[in-house]
Parts: C-alpha cells; sequence; structure tokens
C-alpha cells in the first residue's frame, strides 16, 4: 500500500506550524531561503541545462503530470530510449561547454 504523496505531507506539516512559535532569526532565515530559491530556479529556467529538460518534454509529445518550471511545459516520466537520448544530448553539451561552443540535439 502506498502512502500519500510527499507533496501533501509537506504542505500538512507547513500548515501546521504556528508563526508565533518561530525566533525572528528562524523566520528571516526562511525567508532568505525562499526568495533564494525563486531567484535560482527562475535564473536556471534560461540555462542550457534546462533547455534540455524542455526538449526531453517536447520528445514525450504528449502533456504530462509534471510542471517544467519556468516554462508552461508539461511532461511525462521518459522511457528507456528516450532517457538515453536526453542523456546522450547532454553529454555533447557538456563536452561542448569545455571546448568553448555549444553543441545541439
Amino acid at each position: 500500500m502506498q502512502g500519500p504523496p510527499l507533496a501533501l505531507i509537506l504542505a500538512e506539516r507547513a500548515l501546521s506550524v504556528k508563526t508565533q512559535s518561530l525566533s525572528p532569526e528562524i523566520i528571516a532565515s526562511a525567508k532568505i531561503a525562499m526568495s533564494d530559491t525563486i531567484g535560482v530556479t527562475l535564473l536556471g529556467a534560461s540555462s542550457d541545462t534546462a533547455e534540455i529538460a524542455r526538449q526531453a518534454a517536447a520528445i514525450t509529445e504528449q502533456e504530462g503530470a509534471a510542471t517544467i518550471l519556468g516554462t508552461t511545459l508539461r511532461a511525462n516520466q521518459l522511457d528507456e530510449h528516450k532517457q538515453q537520448k536526453v542523456n546522450e544530448g547532454y553529454r555533447r553539451m557538456t563536452i561542448s561547454d569545455h571546448c568553448g561552443g555549444w553543441a545541439s540535439l
């Protein structure tokens, strides 16, 4: 038997926290962590690695259950053959990055 989804567990825990019981330092740290996460996510959405994720989503050729952050795309889990294709594209891009160029998939 499978338990509840992790997102539900995390949401329930977050909602159960009483902000009155948290110190100002913890609240300040949480604000910084959340701002940092949002900033890194937005910046990363325009990276070469994110482009590979978008291309992987396009490979699925159908709308899926997973949202690709920073886009309106949705993706399904890739089958083994499609995952190999994405991995090969990532390896070529990484090698090209080290050589000063960019290799497309």
